[in-house]
């Protein structure tokens, strides 16, 4: 087990964490946070900093391993974990200061970013969430609290276990996986842009409207949402069925 979780922490330099079996990994820094290359076991990996979160090498969780919370506390601030030779079982939560201010109902104006991609003034920066896991990792987004882009890459299928909140662009791409993220609460303010391939489903829900950037996908297309519109990026939706369900 590691266990570095005082909130003062501060560390300058790139940090792995290696460990092995069903034990729990986690730190803290006050401040942004770069991690090294780093292999651990089937326990849970948590990281939460004041700053952006980064990383300089690829890192690999143990087979069946618990979930991975990556945690900023600051507003602004990047979480970024994209190293090709990641093998991330999931992409477990991406939490940010104040999402839940990020939240709208269907009722509600949208207010950050509109369609078109502009900014309001009165809101700050926001920061953007990748995650890319080759060659044969799935990708899981939990409580997705995106403040500015979302990119998702995963060598296996792309599933959710909590509502993804996300105010810029978000993209989903895997080969030939299913994408499903159909959580009732989803709130896609930017593009969204959809990629896979053969013979595998993708499936999206917005609580609100969505705007559908480049979809090119190898199967069937189903969209849940209040209204649906469409970017310059283009639909290509080769198999039988495309279920558009627009509510407004």
């Amino acid at each position: 087990m590691i266990t570095l979780t005082t909130a003062t922490n501060d560390f300058t330099g790139a940090v792995s964490l290696n460990n092995s079996g069903a034990n729990n990994v986690s730190v803290t820094d006050a401040n942004a946070i770069v991690l090294g290359a780093s292999a651990v076991g089937t326990g849970t990996l948590g990281v939460t900093a004041g700053g952006a979160i980064t990383e300089t090498g690829a890192i690999t969780q143990a087979a069946a391993a618990g979930a991975v919370t990556l945690s900023v506390t600051a507003a602004g601030s990047d979480v970024l974990s994209e190293h090709a030779g990641e093998q991330l079982q999931w992409c477990g939560r991406v939490r940010r200061h104040g999402c839940q201010r990020a939240r709208r109902g269907p009722a509600q104006h949208e207010r950050g970013r509109d369609r078109a991609g502009a900014r309001d003034a009165h809101q700050p920066a926001q920061p953007d969430v990748a995650v890319r896991q080759t060659p044969r990792c799935a990708a899981r987004v939990h409580d997705d609290c995106g403040g500015g882009n979302a990119t998702v890459t995963a060598g296996g299928a792309i599933t959710q276990g909590g509502a993804a909140v996300v105010t810029g662009t978000s993209s989903f791409t895997t080969g030939a996986f299913a994408v499903t993220l159909t959580n009732a609460a989803n709130n896609f303010t930017g593009a969204v842009s959809l990629t896979n391939t053969g013979a595998n489903t993708v499936q999206i829900t917005d609580v609100n409207a969505i705007q559908l950037g480049t979809v090119n996908i190898g199967q069937n297309l189903t969209v849940n949402a209040v209204g649906i519109t469409q970017n310059a990026g283009g639909l290509t939706v080769p198999g039988p069925r495309r279920s558009m369900a627009g509510l407004g």
